[in-house]
């Protein structure tokens, strides 16, 4: 899940995309990196002050060419990610297995797998290990 920056980029890529604006994804870019908002939320009682932040489950490489690669899918935590800059080359972290989120105002944009959604606040994010199964075919002999 992420919110800020990138979060209000999807929403305004999809409002271009329905009004059918070409190019709506830059469109939204651009409007974003003028507007430039800052994502302020409370993360555990904690003000975290960023202009995106991303809630991951299990830990992300976050480094230019590699944005969201991940080492492992069963670590069993979440991380919470948060950067200040336009194009982040720093981020905080902080893992566990729940965070409570909370932000100014009832709704919160945010993003979701790329896809845009409004989410009520206050936020429990939590981990649940083992909930996703994977099947993988059999082996031929």
């Amino acid at each position: 899940m992420s919110l800020g920056l990138y979060a209000a980029l999807v929403h305004r890529r999809e409002h271009h995309r329905r009004r059918r604006q070409a190019l709506a994804g830059l469109r939204a870019m651009w409007l974003n990196l003028r507007h430039r908002p800052e994502a302020w939320a409370r993360v555990d009682g904690e003000t975290v002050e960023a202009r995106v932040l991303l809630v991951a489950n299990n830990a992300y490489e976050l480094s230019l060419f590699s944005l969201g690669a991940r080492e492992r899918l069963d670590e069993g935590r979440l991380h919470l990610y948060a950067a200040k800059g336009v194009l982040p080359r720093t981020w905080e972290e902080q893992a566990g297995e729940r965070f409570a989120l909370d932000a100014p105002g009832a709704r919160l944009a945010a993003a979701i797998d790329g896809e845009p959604v409004e989410l009520e606040t206050p936020l429990e994010l939590a981990i649940e290990r083992g909930a996703l199964r994977v099947l993988l075919p059999r082996a031929q002999n």
